[in-house]
């Protein structure tokens, strides 16, 4: 198939099940057709937390070098006899893993000594019953060689890859020290480096061959590693010695920490194959990540059903990052009976994710109360002056708002509308349908034009008003996905103004009134009304002022009056201290004869009661109140005196008297006197 895009919905797609593979049978037919699957993220985070992992440059000293590194060893080297001299690397020294990337140094004196036969420099063989080398380098007839076997593999591979590359030179036989380097992108490139120069290589000084992978085979899981021969299981000994002098013979290699590798392994984009089943006639294999598959058939039908088992896996939750990844597939036919193979073009395949369309969170701000005077109703007031729209996109003119919609509670009477200037309307495209439950604004705007026309919308009406309280509410929305902005809410407490009646002293007299400071302040503010209100206030405290002092002045009064009149009874017409004292007496008297009641004695008899005494008291409090019977009363007096005497022997015989008659009762005739006493 030519090159498509393919938009990634979901955490799970085949991504070449449209594939279609073509060869003609007429002109070939197929023997061997392999694939590589590369998937490259562009750069977009694959989810492999490589932050958190973190590797190193290994080296592995094998034969240890001289402090100068860059000199020709002086003291520091290993000679090798080529007979029984031999070096066994330990696995704890080095497992003999070597990595695609990787760099060997030496230091390496040998002389040509006519031998056509293996002198290994290291090498690393089956430990038990085979003599399979798996990596080695050595020197064969005048070429310094390196092999690097691939596998071993579980499969039955008939492919076969780069395994050994020589190079014909001069130097490794002229019995002086050289450095050697080599720089090792396996499969790709390998660069040798010679007494730090780059060995140019030509078709005549430099061979790659090509050789099968190696199988596994039971038995030969374990591998030994060696330097200066090649052990071989078969024969148990060591064979294909070096002859000459090493040092400073060293394998570095960037290795993952140990933790590390789980690390790079478990990724959130990654191709899988997880529904096919193994067969002898095809191979698939993937490296640690899974970011590259090998892919094998011998059939063009079973190589285009591999690929459509291939699946594009992304766990990100939500799916992402948003963007382009590339798939490509590369593909080398060979036809049977021919020695040559074909490459097929590059198939790409763009893998797209979308930036996820998140909703447009839109906002409403503003005033939700108004305490206003119907005055002020009747001339209009902006509902919304302060209204403030709020958007979490990055700009407010990407964002559009369909429709408002403002509603009335109660609904608008006919004498209450809401004004729209019509201007607005004109330059924002907008359309209105005002009814008397609210009103309507519709069609496509930005943010900035429905909050110009919103703050310009005005309330008013034209005669007293019904209510107190009127709400207006208001509700927007979104253009794109049709989301409910927020609900704004205003309330409008309309004061009603009170004409204060004429004041009236019933009205007045029944109202208190306090002078309090708290009462005061918390009191509404009624504006230029206030100072009437507060001189109203006034008069009541005024009058009940005036009424107390009143009161006050006729107490005062009645107290001198009384005062006086008793000044006048006192004063000095007898001539002696004695007509005081029987003035005191009299008056005790006159207390005794009003207050004493009979009931109140027992086993006593009753005095005998004196009218003529008490009319003349009588006389006399009528007298202290006039001025003309002054001389009345002073006649009176003087008889008084007399009488009191008279009294208090009479007061003293009675007691005697009672002495005697305890027996008799309260109420016996014979206790009790009639009439004026005779004197």
């Amino acid at each position: 198939d030519y090159p498509t895009k393919l938009t990634i919905q979901a955490d799970h797609t085949h991504i070449f099940d449209t594939v279609h593979v073509d060869t003609c049978d007429e002109t070939c037919a197929v023997e061997n057709i392999i694939g590589t699957v590369t998937f490259d993220s562009n750069g977009i985070d694959s989810g492999c937390n490589l932050e958190q992992c973190s590797s190193i440059n290994r080296e592995y000293v094998l034969i240890p070098k001289d402090i100068d590194y860059n000199q020709a060893p002086q003291s520091r080297y290993m000679s090798f006899d080529g007979i029984n001299q031999v070096s066994i690397i330990h696995k704890t020294d080095f497992s003999g893993q070597l990595k695609n990337d990787f760099t060997i140094r030496m230091w390496m004196k040998h002389t040509d000594e006519e031998n056509d036969g293996k002198e290994h420099i290291f090498c690393k063989t089956d430990e038990k019953l085979q003599n399979r080398h798996h990596t080695a380098l050595f020197i064969q007839d005048g070429y310094l060689k390196l092999l690097i076997r691939k596998g071993p593999l579980s499969i039955n591979d008939k492919n076969v890859y780069k395994s050994e590359w020589m190079w014909k030179l001069t130097q490794i036989n002229d019995d002086q020290w050289h450095s050697y380097k080599l720089f090792i992108n396996y499969p790709n490139q390998i660069d040798l480096y010679i007494d730090d120069k780059l060995f140019t290589i030509t078709n005549d000084n430099f061979k790659v061959i090509e050789d099968f992978a190696l199988p596994v085979i039971n038995g030969t899981e374990d591998t030994i590693f060696t330097v200066g021969a090649c052990w071989h299981a078969r024969a148990s000994q060591m064979a294909q010695h070096f002859h000459g002098e090493l040092s400073g013979l060293s394998i570095e290699q960037k290795e993952e920490l140990p933790d590390s590798i789980s690390c790079i392994q478990d990724c959130q984009q990654y191709l899988d194959m997880p529904d096919i089943q193994g067969q002898s006639n095809m191979e698939f294999i993937s490296n640690s990540n899974r970011s590259i598959w090998k892919i094998r058939s011998d059939s063009s039908e079973l190589y285009e059903d591999l690929l459509k088992h291939i699946v594009y896996r992304n766990t990100f939750d939500p799916i992402g990052p948003s963007g382009q990844r590339t798939v490509s597939i590369q593909t080398t036919l060979k036809c049977l009976g021919e020695n040559y193979t074909y490459n097929l073009p590059t198939f790409i395949r763009r893998l797209s994710i979308d930036e996820p369309i998140r909703p447009t969170n839109i906002e409403l701000k503003g005033d939700t109360s108004f305490f206003v005077s119907e005055q002020i109703i009747n001339q209009g007031i902006n509902l919304f002056k302060n209204l403030s729209i709020y958007a979490d996109a990055i700009k407010n003119d990407q964002v559009d708002i369909s429709d408002c919609s403002i509603n009335t509670s109660p609904d608008l009477t006919n004498n209450e509308q809401i004004i729209i200037p019509d201007d607005n309307f004109h330059i924002n495209n907008l359309q209105k349908d005002l009814t008397q439950t609210g009103l309507i604004l519709a069609g496509l705007g930005s943010i900035d034009s429905y909050q110009y026309v919103l703050q310009h919308i005005a309330y008013t009406s034209k005669s007293p008003v019904q209510y107190n309280d009127r709400t207006f509410s208001l509700v927007c929305v979104g253009s794109h996905d049709q989301t409910s902005t927020n609900e704004i809410r205003i309330r409008i407490h309309i004061e009603k103004q009170i004409v204060p009646s004429a004041p009236f002293a019933a009205a007045l007299s029944n109202k208190l009134f306090v002078d309090n400071d708290q009462t005061r302040d918390n009191l509404f503010d009624l504006g230029e009304s206030a100072p009437s209100a507060k001189n109203l206030s006034g008069w009541p405290i005024i009058i009940v002022i005036c009424v107390s002092v009143g009161l006050a002045s006729v107490l005062v009064l009645y107290l001198v009056i009384r005062i006086r009149s008793g000044n006048r009874q006192a004063s000095p017409l007898t001539g002696t201290g004695d007509d005081a004292h029987s003035q005191m007496e009299w008056e005790d008297d006159i207390g005794l004869n009003i207050i004493v009641n009979p009931l109140d004695t027992t086993k006593q008899s009753v005095q005998s009661m004196d009218v003529h005494n008490i009319k003349q008291t009588i006389h006399k409090y009528e007298g202290a109140s006039s001025d003309e019977d002054e001389y009345d009363d002073h006649s009176h007096n003087e008889y008084s005196s007399d009488e009191d005497n008279e009294d208090y022997d009479d007061v003293e015989n009675n007691q005697i008297h009672q002495k005697k008659n305890d027996h008799q009762l309260e109420w016996d005739d014979e206790a009790m006197e009639y009439g004026p006493k005779k004197v």
